[in-house]
């Protein structure tokens, strides 16, 4: 007590000092918020990923199933992972099949389980990197998305859309093209996807009526053999050991695969069986597998994934170097979306709340003290707090998220009370008839042991969770952080600026 109440009374005479430092202060909490890294949702360590990868259209179960071992065999010789699977499908198969060899599974589909943190000696989103950079040998595209132990949007670290919108679909891809090979060799950035598929050879068969009506068939028979022929019939089913299995009958895969044993399928008539060549006209494009739009307007949307960068600034780099490198045309509209569009709102709205709950409090206490001032003096261990927790996390590299935002909010509510303690003794002491200065040493000395104490006990309380210690815990340990951080900064300064601050706003009234 002896040495704190040295110290405030030598601060007391040191009033212009102690003010020019809360100003540096409050400039430095103002920048570390326009330059610390911002990001939805903090990365979860949960062990858990997804992983697709689309092989070129065409690929045969055969071929798909080779890089399927061979990721199956990068899988099982990893150390760090506990267990996983893998499914082999088909993408952009219709009801009727693929025809000229673009049928087949060409698609897998792969779920990953990590070891418990304690027991491997990688992160969740460094094992994603590792994996991407091995999957970026197999031919066609993919996605790795790292599941967070909630399944939160966002919770997968830093990634961003770009989103395309124009009328000239053809423009649209060749900027997409552009924007993903600048966008590559921006730092951090590990994956690029893009909605555009490449356009794939497609063939129509048109029947001819005329020729249908010689044959004495109808089309929708004609439609129905066809559509038989390629997705199948269950013609029957067969029981063995007490199970049933179904029998179906379609065209095997070789006849399937190739135009010209489709064609020559024989077709069953009135007048006889006729090669199915001689029933259609057969019509060869190339169109897109996929068209998106939204709001009327054809959209091409790329979602780059980053890693050991920030959202926002993952989303600054992007804007700078599209800006320097990539022509946009007057008739096309860029626009940054997804989990970067929710960070936006997510902040605005965060804003907001901290307003209101701002007034809220000042409100309360104008109430409770009759007066606007001293509620004024109590507020100003608010900044102190606030300020001091970004300058903490631009410091050490933390990014702020809507979980540090909740707890800034908290933190508004919490860092008054001491305040409040200790300008409402200071009053009492006034209105007992001591002077100014004896009052608020004496006020803010008989109030430095329950201060203490009451902060000591709820920094304690955070402490295992600002730590981060379990499974998952580092998507609360920012609130734990922003509470332990902001409450011991905010007391401190109650301790020595609150009294300065109260004397000089009561200097007159007391002179």
């Amino acid at each position: 007590d002896t040495v704190y109440e040295n110290t405030l009374t030598k601060l007391l005479t040191l009033k212009k000092t102690v003010l020019a430092f809360t100003v540096v202060f409050i400039v430095s909490g103002v920048l570390s918020f326009i330059f610390v890294g911002k990001e939805l949702l903090p990365i979860v360590d949960s062990g858990d990923l997804n992983a697709r990868i689309d092989l070129p259209p065409g690929t045969y179960k055969i071929i798909t199933s080779t890089y399927a071992q061979s990721i199956d065999e990068y899988l099982s010789n990893n150390e760090n992972v506990k267990y996983y699977y893998y499914v082999i499908s088909s993408v952009g198969s219709g009801n009727l099949g693929n025809l000229a060899g673009r049928g087949g599974e060409n698609s897998i589909n792969v779920v990953i389980k990590l070891k418990d943190k304690s027991q491997r000696n990688i992160s969740t989103e460094e094992f994603a990197v590792n994996f991407r950079k091995f999957l970026s040998t197999v031919p066609g595209r993919f996605r790795v998305d790292v599941a967070g132990g909630v399944r939160l949007p966002g919770g997968g670290g830093a990634s961003v859309d770009v989103r395309l919108f124009g009328d000239d679909i053809e423009k649209l891809e060749e900027l997409s093209k552009k924007i993903k090979e600048v966008g590559s060799k921006v730092q951090g950035v590990q994956e690029i996807n893009t909605t555009f598929d490449e356009p794939v050879e497609e063939y129509t068969l048109y029947f001819d009526r005329l020729k249908l009506g010689y044959y004495g068939i109808s089309s929708s028979i004609l439609g129905n053999i066809i559509r038989t022929s390629f997705s199948g019939v269950n013609a029957s089913f067969y029981r063995k050991e007490g199970k049933q299995y179904s029998v179906v009958v379609q065209l095997n895969e070789t006849e399937k695969n190739y135009l010209e044993n489709v064609l020559f399928t024989y077709i069953p008539t009135p007048t006889g069986i006729v090669p199915l060549v001689d029933l259609v006209r057969v019509s060869d494009t190339i169109t897109p597998r996929m068209l998106m739009r939204e709001n009327n307007n054809r959209l091409i949307s790329l979602n780059i994934v980053g890693f050991g960068i920030p959202q926002s600034k993952l989303v600054e780099s992007l804007a700078e170097v599209i800006k320097k490198e990539v022509f946009i045309p007057p008739d096309i509209t860029i626009e940054y979306g997804g989990s970067f569009k929710e960070l936006q709102d997510t902040f605005r709205d965060l804003i907001l709340v901290f307003i209101l709950s701002f007034t809220l409090v000042y409100t309360v206490m104008v109430v409770l003290f009759r007066s606007f001032k001293d509620p004024f003096i109590i507020l100003f261990t608010i900044p102190y707090g606030i300020f001091a927790v970004l300058i903490g996390f631009f410091l050490t590299g933390f990014k702020i998220n809507i979980i540090s935002g909740i707890g800034l909010v908290l933190l508004l509510g919490i860092v008054v009370n001491n305040g409040i303690v200790m300008v409402d003794y200071m009053n009492q002491l006034l209105d007992r008839g001591y002077k100014l200065r004896d009052a608020v040493v004496e006020g803010a000395k008989r109030r430095f042991r329950p201060i203490l104490m009451t902060t000591l006990t709820t920094v304690i309380g955070v402490l295992p969770l600002s730590l981060g210690i379990g499974e998952s815990s580092e998507l609360f340990q920012p609130l734990g952080q922003v509470v332990l951080v902001g409450l011991t900064m905010s007391t401190i300064f109650t301790l020595f600026v609150i009294p300065i601050v109260f004397e000089y706003f009561n200097r007159k009234r007391f002179a």
